[in-house]
């Protein structure tokens, strides 16, 4: 969330800096800018506050949901699809990466190459 506040502080600030260059009766604008820097940066704490709780939340009761594992009244699953199959998305990619990783280490084991040419092994 700090990429997102610090991109609102800067295009505000921007903002702010052409808006200060238009009006020749300002002898200094950097007092105005760090001013409405320090404004900006106070809304956007507040709003992402209240995003990222929302987002935390959603995600708690997703959690909570799947240890459930839909025991719920009538059976019923309150996640919407998109985020049941992204989180299986993630399961299965997690376990893709764990097979892959398991392969090579299981090709090694079962091959053996001997360096022993043919023809010096006896019959």
């Amino acid at each position: 969330m700090i990429l997102s506040k610090l991109v609102v502080v800067a295009a505000v600030t921007a903002i702010c800096f052409f808006i200060t260059q238009t009006e020749s009766k300002i002898a200094s604008p950097y007092i105005l800018l760090v001013l409405c820097a320090i404004i900006a940066y106070a809304v956007a704490s507040l709003f992402l506050g209240v995003v990222e709780t929302a987002i935390d939340t959603i995600l708690v009761c997703f959690s909570w949901e799947q240890d459930a594992k839909g025991n719920f009244q009538n059976g019923q699953v309150y996640a919407t699809d998109g985020l049941n199959m992204f989180i299986e998305g993630i399961e299965k990619a997690k376990m893709d990466l764990a097979t892959k990783d398991a392969a090579p280490a299981a090709l090694d084991k079962t091959i053996s190459v001997d360096s022993t040419p043919i023809e010096a092994i006896p019959k």
